[in-house]
């Protein structure tokens, strides 16, 4: 399940750009 919470980030990274 620690591969959902990376993808999070890594989406909530990338809006925030």
């Amino acid at each position: 399940m620690e591969e959902f919470q990376v993808y999070f980030e890594l989406d909530r990274s990338q809006q925030h750009d």
